[in-house]
């Protein structure tokens, strides 16, 4: 899957903290990759996050927290039909 601009989705595992990742906003708006001391950015079927103690996440701008290990998969694919309206 790819998107408009040739570039294909990822998953964000980001190791900076708010402000970090804000410094980061014009690479992101343009396309490039962020600072590599700043960001981990795989494509992966699946990912494990293990922490001591509790495990926060954010997902679509939501918060979370766990004090278990967290895995995330890829779902199916999932394909959109597009009609053609006249």
């Amino acid at each position: 899957m790819q998107r408009k601009n040739g570039l294909k989705p990822s998953p964000i595992c980001s190791t900076t903290d708010a402000a970090g990742f804000v410094t980061e906003l014009p690479a992101i708006l343009a396309g490039k990759p962020m600072r590599r001391d700043k960001v981990i950015d795989r494509v992966a079927q699946e990912v494990t996050f293990e922490a001591h103690g509790q495990l926060e996440y954010i997902i679509d701008g939501d918060t979370y927290v766990q004090a278990e290990p967290l895995t995330l998969r890829m779902g199916p694919r999932i394909r959109f039909l597009r009609l053609n309206v006249i």
